[in-house]
């Protein structure tokens, strides 16, 4: 199944056209995920919409699923190569 994001849909937020399901913003395509048994997602960072980290963790979190993150190397504005989602787990005090 294809999500597709366009601004420009009329009234009809969630339309479905063969395997392509259409959106009017992120926010309608997150929550038609969360509706969805998907086993994994693909998305190309260099075609958008994922503007932000932000929309990065509220992508992970709708999923529910793995998340496989293409075209990282326009990235550089949305994500710093150290970002982790989810942060790495704090280390306990005497552990190494």
């Amino acid at each position: 199944m294809v999500f597709t994001i366009d601004p420009s849909l009329d009234d009809e937020p969630d339309r479905e056209t063969g395997n392509t399901r259409r959106f009017q913003n992120l926010g309608q395509a997150l929550k038609g995920l969360g509706r969805v048994n998907a086993q994994a997602v693909v998305i190309d960072l260099s075609s958008g919409p994922i503007e932000h980290a932000q929309d990065l963790r509220r992508l992970i979190d709708a999923a529910r699923c793995p998340v496989f993150v293409l075209g990282m190397s326009g990235a550089n504005r949305v994500l710093a190569h150290s970002t982790q989602i989810p942060p790495s787990p704090q280390s306990e005090p005497g552990q190494q």
